[in-house]
């Protein structure tokens, strides 16, 4: 076969075959690598063998397959829960722990409270904290009471126990650790779950027995050994009498079949390299005869146990992959002369599959045409402010399932501090000075000490504040390092601000409700400063990347600046903006970028004329610039209000790459089917 992939689902074609003509057939594949190859193993062979046994809701039949080679008792699912679950004993565990541990339904109250341990998970992935606290899930977990109730109960546990106990006491501290929570959990197990549950049982008291060859501990070595011990525990639950047996090279010994399949027969496998014993020496390993010590005895082994396989069965198939990845592999040397059949994939003999058998029931389809939603009837606030314009622009379709039908992705941590907090943060800092200093004058004013002194504190009031949402992250030495970085930051940044001309900072963060078409928003510019001629100029702060671009055509990437100044000049009573521009605080970027009615409002603003950007050079001044921009965003809002809900992304390689409700449109099963690059999308 052309690669391993092809051979596993060959082999689970033939026994399948062979079952449907005589049903009650004993059926053995043998795969010498059965532990690496188990997930694809058990895959496949439920695809082909046993049809919508892994969907949800499925049937009690059991499978049509066995597999002789258990898992480590960690990777089972309510065993793996359990051991999450025991390390927030030692205080802090993974955000994506912390959340498998609050959706897991093997804990007290887990099905019952899934919608609000649900939205507790959420809240905590949107914190953004990579790590989380016991005391942090404790306090956090108030609306769910019993959870709630669990974790302080936990908390007073954990500080009842000694630093040091022998293991005996730490296996029955794990035990009710668990079972204040309520392990494994309300609803009835089934016999594979059962099953585990008693195996963990069963590691616990291994640990509780280990004791007598050990003194006392602490937890985290505690911990470390129950983890070792679920590790290397193999889980293979009883199950009944199935027709196909999936088998590692060692168990087909004595065993007689039907029909036999042996796969993997390549020259890097079979005979297999020699494994010694690494703790004797090789040389009384060899002496002895040990036919895995040598390459002659693990020739020799490899023999016997081919002459039995060609033995064991009426019908015995052979065969190898032609290919690792780029790899070229040829059969075993071991079966010289004999003569290999190039398979080629059958795309009728594949389709055998759970949904092979749903594309195949030749269902008549009715095709319903749906792009447009419910009209808007009447002005009304709108959540999302200026972004519902922006992702209206970007694809319909993706501002009505965010904006309306309310459907967004789950944030996940990438770091400690991501973009957004930093963002934040710069924010915060920025609007806490210039609501003391508020004028160029003042701040031109100020000595080099004092500044500092200003910017010092206004980060650390910035810090204090999101400390309170992530009381594990922003402490000690990061917390130094942040203020650092902030502070630095910020100096360098109004040494940009006293080479402007003169302004007064007039509104900062201050809301607004806009009207924009059959739309009313509420924004928040994030500061508005008034020039020395009495004109207004708006800035959007930029911690990443930005560019004036972005603000131009019929489905701009960026109308947020575009709506402030229009917003801004509607509710001024009067007052005329004569300027928008970015304040990009990027380490090596810093600096405006903007446009105005004049050049002289700041460094990197220019008037649309004198723009480096094409677009902007096109419109004759900024009068009709902020025409423009109002016609664009009225045509906007009216698409948004009318419903227009079409799957259009503007720009599908960047736009659908990163978008969160792209689940919700599989705009990408459409671009397969066309014929495009699903790896593209």
């Amino acid at each position: 076969f052309d690669d391993r992939f092809l051979e596993i689902e060959a082999a689970a074609m033939w026994a399948r075959g062979i079952l449907s003509q005589a049903p009650r057939s004993r059926i053995g594949v043998v795969v010498p690598d059965l532990h690496r190859e188990r997930p694809v193993l058990e895959r496949i062979f439920d695809e082909l063998l046993s049809p919508g046994y892994s969907l949800p809701f499925r049937d009690t039949a059991p499978r049509q397959f066995n597999l002789t080679y258990g898992l480590p008792a960690s990777r089972i699912e309510v065993v793996g829960d359990a051991l999450i679950a025991l390390k927030l004993s030692r205080d802090q565990i993974e955000l994506a722990e912390a959340g498998r541990l609050l959706r897991s339904p093997y804990f007290s109250g887990g099905n019952r409270g899934a919608a609000v341990r649900a939205r507790l998970d959420a809240q905590l992935r949107d914190t953004g904290e990579p790590e989380v606290s016991l005391s942090l899930l404790a306090a956090r977990a108030g609306q769910d009471q019993r959870l709630g109730a669990a974790l302080r109960d936990l908390v007073a546990l954990r500080s009842s126990a000694p630093n040091l106990q022998p293991l005996i006491s730490w296996s029955a501290f794990f035990s009710n650790w668990l079972s204040q929570l309520g392990w494994p959990g309300d609803r009835t197990l089934d016999s594979a779950e059962f099953q585990a549950v008693e195996t963990f049982r069963g590691l616990l008291d291994e640990l509780a027995g280990m004791g007598s060859v050990a003194g006392p501990v602490g937890l985290d070595r505690a911990l470390s050994l129950l983890l070792k011990l679920a590790d290397e525990h193999l889980f293979q639950p009883r199950t009944g009498p199935a027709p196909v047996q999936i088998l590692g090279v060692l168990e087909t010994a004595g065993l007689d079949f039907d029909g036999l399949w042996v796969s993997g027969l390549h020259d890097g496998s079979w005979p297999p390299a020699p494994e010694p014993d690494p703790f004797v020496p090789i040389s009384l390993q060899r002496n002895a005869g040990l036919p895995t010590a040598s390459p002659e005895g693990q020739l020799g082994l490899a023999k016997r146990r081919l002459e039995h396989w060609l033995g064991a069965a009426g019908q015995v198939v052979l065969s190898y992959p032609r290919f690792n990845q780029d790899e070229p592999l040829r059969p075993s040397p071991l079966l010289k002369g004999a003569v290999f059949e190039q398979e080629t994939a059958d795309e009728d003999a594949t389709l055998v599959g759970f949904s092979a058998c749903l594309n195949r029931a030749r269902t008549v389809l009715e095709t319903v045409s749906d792009e447009l939603a419910p009209e808007i009837s009447e002005t009304r606030i709108t959540r999302g402010g200026a972004t519902v314009l922006g992702d209206q622009a970007a694809c319909p379709f993706r501002a009505f399932a965010r904006w309306r039908l309310h459907a967004e992705g789950v944030p996940v941590a990438a770091s400690p501090l991501d973009a957004r907090v930093r963002g934040n943060l710069v924010h915060a800092v920025l609007n806490d000075l210039w609501s003391e200093i508020r004028t160029q004058a003042a701040l031109n004013a100020l000595s080099s000490e004092d500044l500092s002194g200003r910017i010092s504190a206004a980060v650390a009031r910035a810090l204090e504040r999101e400390r309170r949402a992530r009381p594990d992250t922003l402490h000690g030495t990061f917390a130094r390092v942040e203020q650092e970085r902030l502070c630095a930051l910020i100096k360098e940044w109004m040494r940009i601000e006293k080479r402007r001309a003169p302004f007064e900072v007039v509104a900062r963060e201050i809301e607004i409700q806009a009207a924009v078409g059959p739309l009313s928003v509420r924004i928040r510019p994030d500061r508005v400063d008034r020039l020395e001629s009495g004109e207004h100029f708006v800035i959007d702060y930029k911690t990443g990347s930005s560019e004036v671009r972005d603000w131009f055509g019929d489905r701009p990437d960026a109308p947020q600046l575009p709506v402030y100044t229009l917003a801004f000049e509607a509710e001024s009573s009067g007052g005329t903006v004569a300027g928008a521009a970015y304040g990009t605080l990027k380490r090596g970027a810093l600096g405006f970028k903007g446009l105005a009615e004049r050049d002289d409002v700041a460094d990197g603003v220019s008037t649309p004329a004198g723009s480096k950007v094409n677009a902007a050079k096109t419109v004759a001044d900024w009068a009709k610039l902020k025409s423009e921009w109002r016609a664009t965003l009225e045509t906007l809002a009216e698409s948004f209000a009318g419903g227009d809900a079409r799957v259009d992304p503007k720009s599908p390689h960047q736009i659908c790459v990163y978008c969160d409700v792209m689940p919700v449109c599989r705009v990408f099963e459409q671009r397969v089917d066309a014929g495009g690059d699903e790896d593209q999308t």
